[in-house]
């Protein structure tokens, strides 16, 4: 069996995705590293010597991510291919859903909208917050400084503590929202808040409004399909506030255990001969 590499490599972390013959996923990997060179050489050692694999059974390592720029020469001796970032993350997040047609949304330090379909991947636009505003916020106000650590933290919140909502401003209905959706997010928040609320309401601020977004991009796209891709896909606190704004708009967010290898994949799929870029 013979297999191709995808690397997506980014600013804290490496994916890998490994597929076969048949455009299988058969292995996944992610790495975090001081510097981006060892991340990459460890995800693809890991595959080489715990898995098995021998370097002559890779075909092809085909790299993306802003992190590959940092990458020079061979990998272990085996060639690599850049592929580009917009069409990358468009054709994992096909690959990922089996949709046809979708606005693929990569959930990184920013957040990248991507309109893919037949024939055509282009950059729908993006927005300087995601996992890096979270984590910078989070280690401003709250001293934290670990994804994880600020997870657990949020897993104790209530964010009754520290957002308003529609049925504390005002006594009628608007519109369609319901009595529940937030009116002021972090509007709450006095010196006495709770660290755990603070950071769930981190997490509803960032994601709230990432799904919004997103909303206001499928209905551009004209369409009601979203597929959520990178790390941040698989957060529990994440999935929660971006589905509750799809339910909401009555959307679709599409969330797939692959979701952080996404990328990757589609960075592989372009190492298939008789594959063409946008295909």
């Amino acid at each position: 069996m013979g297999i191709i590499i995808g690397l997506d490599v980014g600013t804290s972390m490496t994916k890998l995705a490994a597929l076969d013959d048949e455009k299988k996923l058969v292995y996944t990997e992610r790495v975090s590293a001081a510097d981006q060179l060892t991340a990459i050489f460890g995800a693809v050692g890991r595959l080489i010597y715990e898995k098995g694999i021998g370097r002559d059974q890779i075909r092809k390592i085909m790299v993306t991510g802003v992190g590959g720029s940092f990458l020079k020469g061979d990998i272990f001796g085996i060639p690599f291919t850049r592929v580009d970032e917009i069409k990358a993350i468009g054709r994992g997040g096909l690959y990922i859903s089996g949709l046809e047609r979708a606005l693929v949304v990569s959930l990184g330090t920013g957040t990248t909208f991507v309109q893919a379909g037949p024939g055509q991947i282009l950059h729908a636009g993006g927005m300087a917050m995601g996992g890096g505003t979270l984590m910078g916020m989070a280690s401003w106000m709250l001293g934290v400084r670990d994804f994880e650590d600020l997870r657990r933290m949020a897993d104790k919140g209530d964010l009754h503590r520290v957002d308003r909502f529609m049925n504390e401003i005002s006594l009628d209905q608007v519109s369609m929202l319901p009595d529940y959706a937030t009116a002021s997010n972090m509007g709450r928040m006095d010196p006495d808040t709770r660290k755990e609320d603070a950071a769930l309401g981190l997490f509803n601020l960032i994601y709230q409004n990432v799904g919004i977004t997103t909303v206001f991009a499928c209905r551009n796209m004209n369409v009601d399909q979203a597929v959520m891709t990178g790390s941040l896909a698989c957060a529990d606190q994440v999935r929660l506030f971006l589905t509750q704004v799809a339910d909401l708009y009555g959307m679709d967010f599409y969330f797939d255990k692959n979701a952080a290898c996404a990328t990757a994949a589609g960075a592989a799929l372009f190492g298939f001969d008789g594959q063409r870029e946008g295909k």
